[in-house]
């Protein structure tokens, strides 16, 4: 600022007096007050993003990002964001650039392939500055500004299921819209009650008890729908195998896949997770139909991670209970049961129970996982043996309060292991 002041003070005299090499000098000292000034200052970064806002597991694409440099004289080396569950596939995300007196623009693209599903953010930016000549440090900052990407996993195309689906409850004790019209499926023969259509009733069941002094009508099976609940154990022991290669996401899969196909043959499907989810409140997805009812379910899972550390005991909200009671649904409870969490798992099944009618548990076994990124011939056949021991005995704890079913989902496709679970849920 002095320098400037001096600067300003010399160029007045130099212009009052007219002299020549008093003028060449003041001219130099501006140069130099200008040249200093921006030397001295900090660049300013701003990033433009140009990329997909949804991909699949394994899609390929191109990040494109336009840095915005103002300010500062030196060199910039900018690192841009490839998040973990990302590999870069070709080209370089680390780019030196020099910045000169001009404002700089200067596009940069990268190729990335996603590996996992879930929410990711490319808004963070690093870059170090080296300013020319030294005059101030090097400097290293970020540049942070949301850009989320979502990954969806794939989901296996399935056939459309030749089962029927009416629900078995004559009325529910919530809204009578949750059925629908009766159907001509005989179901049972009930007490006549006031505002039961005249055409219902039984005039020979009636007959038999005597002067038909009490009447009975036809029950009928109404043209409805069952409710299905995932419930999805997301605890640490879920994680076993790689980030993007275990039980949880083999699970996620799974409620992915098979939620769709409940929804296209008309059945309510809802999910939920035994621990909380990030940016879900609610803590589950209440049992809806349509496509509309998938794109919830869908954006649910995404944010469904593992716990890092073991609890004691699983959580489930009340609500959820009350909305399994409420529909009469089948749960469909994915898990890996362990000897950590057998006593957990068995307190939470005998939960489920007092809820619902039919629980089904499905054990996402990890042995053939962690053996496939063995290189020896002999691990997987150790891991079965080991397996097929241990899982009686865990699965002893639990019968009698939940249909089990062991899926190998390495091993073992996604026709497989639904058309097992339909059979119980039809």
């Amino acid at each position: 600022m002095s320098l400037i002041l001096l600067g300003g003070a010399v160029a007045i005299a130099a212009i009052v007096s007219t002299t020549p090499p008093l003028l060449a000098g003041v001219l130099m000292l501006v140069i130099f007050v200008l040249v200093m000034y921006q030397l001295s200052s900090l660049p300013e970064v701003s990033v433009t993003w140009e990329t997909p806002s949804r991909a699949k597991v394994g899609d390929e694409f191109e990040v494109i990002a336009t840095l915005g440099i103002k300010g500062g004289f030196g060199i910039i080396d900018v690192e841009l964001p490839v998040p973990d569950q990302f590999d870069l596939v070709d080209d370089n995300n680390v780019h030196v650039v020099f910045k000169g007196y001009r404002n700089l623009s200067r596009k940069i693209s990268y190729r990335v392939r996603a590996m996992r599903r879930g929410v990711f953010d490319f808004g963070t930016v690093r870059y170090t500055y080296y300013p020319t000549l030294g005059i101030i440090s090097r400097t290293s900052k970020e540049y942070s500004e949301s850009h989320r990407i979502e990954v969806y996993p794939n989901i296996p195309v399935l056939p459309r299921m030749g089962r029927s689906f009416k629900t078995p409850m004559i009325r529910p004790s919530g809204s009578v819209s949750r059925l629908g019209p009766v159907s001509t499926d005989f179901d049972s023969i009930r007490d006549y009650q006031f505002g039961d259509p005249y055409r219902t009733i039984n005039w020979k069941a009636s007959a038999r008890t005597g002067g038909l002094e009490k009447l009975y009508v036809n029950q009928y099976v109404r043209e409805g729908t069952k409710t299905v609940m995932f419930l999805i154990d997301n605890g640490k022991w879920m994680t076993q195998g790689t980030p993007d290669d275990n039980s949880l996401e083999y699970s996620i899969s799974l409620v992915m896949s098979y939620s769709r196909m409940l929804l296209e043959n008309g059945v309510n499907t809802g999910v939920g997770s035994i621990n909380p989810v990030r940016n879900q409140p609610g803590g589950f997805v209440l049992p809806g139909s349509g496509q509309e009812n998938f794109m919830r379910i869908r954006n649910f899972v995404l944010r469904v991670e593992a716990e890092t550390a073991a609890r004691t005991g699983y959580s489930v909200k009340q609500a959820f209970c009350n909305i399994v009671r409420e529909t009469s649904a089948s749960v469909v409870l994915t898990t890996f049961v362990t000897d950590y969490n057998l006593k957990p798992m068995r307190t939470l099944v005998k939960r489920l129970a007092a809820y619902s009618h039919n629980i089904i548990l499905i054990d996402v076994l990890p042995y053939a996982i962690v053996a496939s990124y063995s290189h020896s011939p002999f691990a997987l056949l150790f891991s079965k043996s080991i397996m097929k021991a241990s899982r009686e005995e865990l699965y002893a704890e639990l019968r009698g309060q939940a249909r089990i079913i062991p899926w190998e989902p390495v091993e073992e496709k996604f026709g497989k292991i639904i058309q097992a679970v339909g059979k119980v849920i039809s």
